[in-house]
């Protein structure tokens, strides 16, 4: 048996040992591709599917974390076709997984708010849910928003590619809009409350001071 293998990625023919997977050989090639769910420590588990790739003779992307490569294997890692079958999948994965995992802006915050859970419900419009979550651990979040350094945004691993999500300025502003809504209900109730006990808007009423 032989122990290495001739294939062709990106058009470049190399040399991988009998065994490798695609992402292995790519990695020691220096190529970038993709991955979510990989980790040298376990087995493959294709769940992501965002390290998929093109073989030529297949009619289907091969996961590249999996996929043992063969004599004569053609891969294509980089297209403008995987590059949009990569982002439909990774769209799939963020519109089911908006809140589940412990991340890392989340573990850092002091009051453990959950960071994540409260993001996924602003970016589906559920604001007023957003902001029972953000109360959960945060009883006065305007009050306590204006001194918070947020530290959730220095540790955002976002910014490794371009820049840390904006996680302070959607909790002010959710903060903002309950306080407003909170004063708009009760207003009246204010107004009647101060005329009953003989005052309006802090003035004492004219008929008691005639």
């Amino acid at each position: 048996m032989k122990s290495t293998v001739q294939i062709r990625i990106d058009g470049k023919t190399v040399e991988a040992p009998a065994g490798s997977t695609i992402l292995d050989v790519a990695k020691s090639e220096g190529i970038h591709i993709p991955v979510l769910c990989y980790s040298p420590l376990l087995r493959p588990l294709e769940n992501c599917r965002l390290c998929v790739v093109a073989v030529a003779g297949e009619n289907q992307y091969k996961a590249a974390c999996s996929t043992v490569v063969t004599e004569d294997m053609d891969i294509t890692t980089n297209s403008d076709e995987l590059f949009q079958t990569r982002k439909l999948l990774l769209e799939l994965l963020l519109d089911t997984h908006y809140g589940d995992c412990v991340a890392p802006c989340t573990a850092t915050c002091p009051a453990n708010v959950d960071i994540q859970g409260y993001l996924g419900y602003i970016r589906k419009g559920e604001y007023e849910e957003a902001v029972k979550c953000i109360k959960k651990n945060i009883p006065m979040p305007l009050t306590i928003g204006r001194v918070c350094p947020h530290p959730c945004e220095s540790a955002c691993r976002r910014h490794l590619v371009e820049e840390a999500v904006n996680i302070s300025n959607p909790r002010s502003e959710m903060s903002k809009t309950e306080m407003i809504k909170i004063i708009k209900e009760n207003f009246l109730k204010f107004i009647y409350t101060m005329h009953s006990k003989g005052f309006i808007l802090g003035f004492e009423n004219e008929k008691e001071t005639k």
